[in-house]
């Protein structure tokens, strides 16, 4: 189980510590803290190697979100990060209303 801490708003004491952590990027999402209870391991022989060419960040992602103004940026996030990959709330429903 775990709990996700919106970034925007900065609540949360867990959220402020880990902050300086992460590079400071427009519409940054939420930072998660989890409770884990096993990992496993395996030999990762069926795993195919890849190699990173390049980090979208810097080029694609910045720049998108830079350009947005707050209003831009809101209806962008109500329309793509109500829910989470596994349809999980987010939390910024409370905040975009």
């Amino acid at each position: 189980m775990g709990q996700a801490f919106e970034s925007m708003s900065g609540k949360h004491i867990a959220f402020l510590q880990a902050q300086p952590c992460f590079p400071d990027l427009p519409a940054a999402g939420q930072i998660f803290d989890l409770a884990i209870d096993r990992v496993q391991t395996s030999c990762g022989s069926s795993v195919p190697e890849m190699k990173v060419i390049r980090h979208r960040a810097e080029l694609e992602l910045v720049p998108f979100f830079e350009k947005m103004s707050d209003e831009g940026l809101d209806a962008y996030q109500k329309k793509k990060n109500m829910v989470s990959i596994d349809g999980k709330p987010t939390g910024l429903a409370e905040r975009l209303q």
